[in-house]
């Protein structure tokens, strides 16, 4: 596990933080723009590993495409497999790793 794997981690859970505010689940381009808007050099394919991660840790809540009956590529972006991250919103647990409560060796948190 590489640093900057780690970096990354930190950066999407504070990008999903800061995004609580407009109340609704970042979709995952939205996501995206924002993590190159941070200058945080990551292709959609390395954001939907981390995404994976995270989850898999209890830290984000994905919504993929096969979950959202009626769901058209067309109307949030992505594309078409139906495993497809649409949103993703954080979870209580990741404000505890954010604001320091708990640790986790593979997330840093600047």
């Amino acid at each position: 596990m590489s640093t900057r794997d780690k970096f990354k981690r930190g950066t999407v859970l504070e990008i999903l933080k800061w995004s609580r505010a407009i109340e609704t689940p970042l979709t995952f381009s939205m996501l995206l723009k924002l993590a190159h808007n941070q200058n945080l050099p990551v292709t959609a394919h390395e954001l939907r590993e981390h995404l994976e991660y995270l989850a898999g840790k209890g830290y984000a809540s994905l919504l993929r495409r096969d979950q959202m009956p009626g769901y058209r590529v067309s109307q949030l972006g992505g594309d078409e497999r139906p495993d497809h991250i649409v949103t993703v919103r954080l979870t209580p647990k990741a404000i505890d790793l954010i604001e320091g409560t708990i640790r986790d060796p593979g997330v840093e948190i600047l």
